[in-house]
Formats: structure tokens, C-alpha cells, sequence
């Protein structure tokens, strides 16, 4: 994952995925993960990216769910 923000937000199993907010209520990013081997690390990713995925959502009523592929040789 590449142009993530990091947070010291707590992240913990079943409540990742809130939001990141500046004081005047304008979302900053989407927590997301956590580095377990870390205390106190997580990464979020910026509103930016998350965007185009609401209004792709928004016009078409469902969204394509994210999956790690990988190649075997």
C-alpha cells in the first residue's frame, strides 16, 4: 500500500475504518491498518483516494470488493 497517512489513531481487530478528522469536521482519511509489530501504528488511507470509490458507489449501487491476488510460478 503506497501513499498512506500515518496515525497513532487506536486500531484494533473490528473497529478499523473510522474516520480521520480535521477540527472542523473535514475528513482527513479512512483508518485502516495497524502494524502489530509496532505500538500505537496504524496507517489510514487519504479521503482522496476513498472519493471517486463513494460516488462510483453512489451512481451504481455496489462496488467491486478489494482482493489480495497473487502469481505462482
Amino acid at each position: 500500500m503506497t501513499d498512506l497517512i500515518q496515525t497513532d489513531a487506536t486500531i484494533n481487530p473490528g473497529n478499523s475504518g473510522g474516520p480521520i478528522i480535521y477540527p472542523n469536521g473535514e475528513v482527513l482519511g479512512i483508518n485502516t491498518v495497524k502494524i502489530s509489530s509496532a505500538e500505537g501504528i496504524g496507517f489510514a488511507v487519504p479521503i482522496n483516494i476513498i472519493k471517486p470509490i463513494i460516488e462510483s458507489f453512489k451512481a451504481t449501487g455496489s462496488f467491486e470488493e478489494a482482493t489480495l491476488r497473487y502469481l505462482c510460478l
